[in-house]
C-alpha cells in the first residue's frame, strides 16, 4: 500500500521553495502558488474587460495523483489520445511505446508543470456551450468553435500578466495546449531546484510493473517534458 504521508514528504523535495494556498472560485477550490496566484487574478480581470469570464478547471496536482492518472492510462482505465485527438490503442506495444504515447498529452509522474503550483488550464466558463462538458482539446480553440475567442485573448494578454503559454511553444514536441497557462518567473525558480534523482526515489515508493519503465523515460526525456531548455 502506498504510503501517502511518506509520498507528500518526498514531494516537498522535489520543488523546494513552493508556496501553495487554497483559492475557491465559482465554487470550485484549487491550490496554487502564491505569487502565480496572484498574477492569475491579474489576467482575470483583463479578460473581464473583454467579457471574458476567465476560469481554472486544474490548478496544483500532486506527484500521487498524477501517478495514478498516468497508471490508470498506462494499463487501458483511461482513453489516451492520438496526435489527432482521437482514442489510441496501446494493445501490443512495449512499454516505451506506450509511455511516449501517453505523454503526448499527459505528463509523466513528477514532470508535470501542474506540480509546481505555478501552472493552469484554464477557460472562460460564459463561452462553454449549455450542456457542453470541457474537453481541454484544440478543436475547442478552433476558428468558428467556442473557445476560439479565449485563445485570442490569451495569445495578446498572457504575457503582459507574466504567463506563457510552454506547450504552444515551437520547441514543444507534443501536443498543443492553448488552454495551459504558467507563471514563468515563478516556474523558472522553481524549476532551478528540481532533481532528476529526488524523482526518482519518489517513483520508488510505488511497487508495480510502471516504476521501471518509468525511470528509464525519465531519464531521458525529462528536461523535455518540463520545457527545461
Amino acid at each position: 500500500m502506498l504510503n501517502s504521508a511518506k509520498c507528500t514528504e518526498v514531494e516537498a523535495t522535489l520543488f523546494p521553495g513552493r508556496d501553495l494556498i487554497t483559492l475557491t472560485q465559482d465554487g470550485f477550490s484549487f491550490q496554487a502558488d502564491k505569487q502565480s496566484a496572484q498574477a492569475l487574478m491579474q489576467l482575470q480581470t483583463q479578460a473581464e474587460r473583454e467579457h471574458l469570464t476567465l476560469r481554472v478547471c486544474s490548478a496544483y496536482r500532486s506527484v500521487a495523483r498524477q501517478y495514478e492518472i498516468f497508471s490508470a492510462k498506462y494499463h487501458g482505465l483511461r482513453p489516451v489520445l492520438d496526435k489527432d485527438e482521437r482514442p489510441l490503442n496501446l494493445k501490443g506495444m512495449s512499454a516505451q511505446e506506450k509511455i511516449q504515447a501517453i505523454t503526448y498529452f499527459s505528463a509523466l509522474p513528477g514532470l508535470s508543470r501542474h506540480h509546481l503550483g505555478t501552472d493552469f488550464d484554464v477557460y472562460a466558463l460564459n463561452l462553454l456551450p449549455p450542456g457542453q462538458r470541457l474537453e481541454l482539446t484544440c478543436r475547442e480553440y478552433a476558428p468558428g468553435s467556442y473557445f476560439y475567442p479565449l485563445g485570442q485573448f490569451l495569445k495578446a494578454h498572457s504575457a503582459s500578466c507574466g504567463f506563457i503559454q510552454p506547450f504552444c511553444s515551437p520547441s514543444w514536441k507534443g501536443g498543443r495546449e492553448p488552454w495551459h497557462l504558467s507563471y514563468q518567473a515563478r516556474a523558472d525558480a522553481l524549476l532551478k531546484g528540481f532533481k532528476l534523482e529526488t524523482l526518482l526515489e519518489f517513483y520508488q515508493l510505488f511497487d508495480d510493473e510502471l516504476v521501471a519503465p518509468l525511470v528509464a523515460y525519465a531519464r531521458t526525456h525529462y528536461r523535455d517534458l518540463l520545457c527545461i531548455s
